[in-house]
């Protein structure tokens, strides 16, 4: 009996072992990905000075040469110049290759979708590196979505909202339905759009708006109490036209209809603007980072809050372009949940 204890005794402390030294491989990862990151940093700075430098003195050849045709470079140009280099230096930080396990992951690079109309890169990606407040973000934001075109078919008034029991999620009411077969493929790949992750600024443009989601993402492993970072597609499938539905838990399991939205990456969150984001908002976030862990412990959400607050871990937001809206799924949703509500069966309930 001694020795069956004493042999489970070595096998745990081997096994304590092997995490141990795996957590020293991935620090060590980190600490030269982090090196790799920086000394990139410093050349693509300097070599967005020195071609600063060159368009200026290129500048003052031009102004010597009285007579030329062609037109002499503006300090404005120089700005934009500037600009444009410090903003390559911030995504060729991002670019290095880091280990899979590791925190911080590369080659983030922005992609702004081909099929919107064309935007200042400026204004997408924000004119000054230095601008990272909340308020100058959701201004930058509403800039783009300005220049979106609002679809014809948006009815002027707001449907009025789903009453769905909160004991049942969308999913489970209308998912499993039979009937209207072309109601079952609109909603096959719906997508749900959540009140505290969401924004819809005010203005002519509302039918536009944003969300915020991670970027990475805790899984856990097989092994108990190991875990692997990954980086997620944030895009997923709102990268084609998708329908959506609008989510308001506080209100009681209140529900909309929101039209059909494409989504497009847009500047990601600083972690200025993360500390002046609502308690609410920075929750979800955080709950849906660890929703793959099979436990989450208080101390582990606490470890997650700090490396947002560092910019060790990002948020992504994700731009909603609205590209048209379903009059008749609208209507055949509002109508099946309604009759749900008159039978009492809020599962498998057949489409009309």
């Amino acid at each position: 009996m001694l020795a069956r204890s004493l042999a489970e005794y070595v096998g745990r402390v081997r096994q304590f072992e092997e995490l141990a030294r795996a957590a020293c491989a991935e620090r060590d990862e980190l600490a030269v990905c982090y090196t790799q990151r920086v000394t990139r940093a410093e050349k693509g700075m300097e070599d967005a000075l020195r071609e600063v430098d060159a368009l200026r003195a290129w500048k003052g050849s031009r102004q010597t040469s009285p007579g030329s045709d062609e037109m002499s470079v503006t300090e404005d140009d120089i700005a934009d110049k500037t600009v444009n280099g410090l903003e390559l230096v911030k995504f060729v930080v991002q670019e290095e290759e880091v280990p899979r396990g590791a925190l911080l992951t590369p080659n983030l690079t922005p992609v702004v979708e081909s099929a919107l109309p064309d935007v200042d890169e400026k204004v997408m990606f924000g004119a000054n590196v230095k601008t990272k407040t909340s308020a100058a973000g959701f201004a930058d934001r509403v800039a783009v979505l300005s220049r979106l075109p609002v679809p014809r078919n948006i009815p002027r008034a707001d449907p009025p909202p789903l009453q769905l029991p909160t004991r049942h999620t969308f999913a489970e009411i209308f998912g499993h339905s039979n009937g209207n077969r072309m109601t079952q493929i609109s909603l096959s790949g719906h997508h749900v759009l959540h009140d505290a992750t969401t924004v819809w600024p005010h203005g002519e443009s509302n039918v536009h708006g944003w969300l915020f989601t991670p970027v990475f993402r805790c899984f856990s492993l097989q092994v108990a109490g190991t875990f692997k970072w990954v980086e997620m597609d944030v895009t997923g499938q709102l990268e084609k036209p998708t329908e959506c539905f609008f989510s308001m838990k506080w209100q009681d399991g209140n529900w909309y209809y929101a039209g059909i939205y494409k989504g497009f990456r847009m500047r990601e969150v600083s972690p200025e603007e993360w500390k002046e984001f609502p308690a609410e908002r920075k929750n979800a976030i955080i709950a849906e980072t660890l929703r793959e862990r099979r436990a989450v412990a208080p101390q582990l959400q606490l470890d997650v809050r700090q490396m947002y607050e560092l910019g060790i871990l990002r948020v992504a937001c994700i731009g909603l372009q609205c590209t048209g809206y379903n009059q008749r799924l609208c209507e055949t949703v509002y109508r099946h949940a309604e009759k749900c509500r008159r039978t009492g069966q809020w599962k498998g309930v057949p489409f009309d």
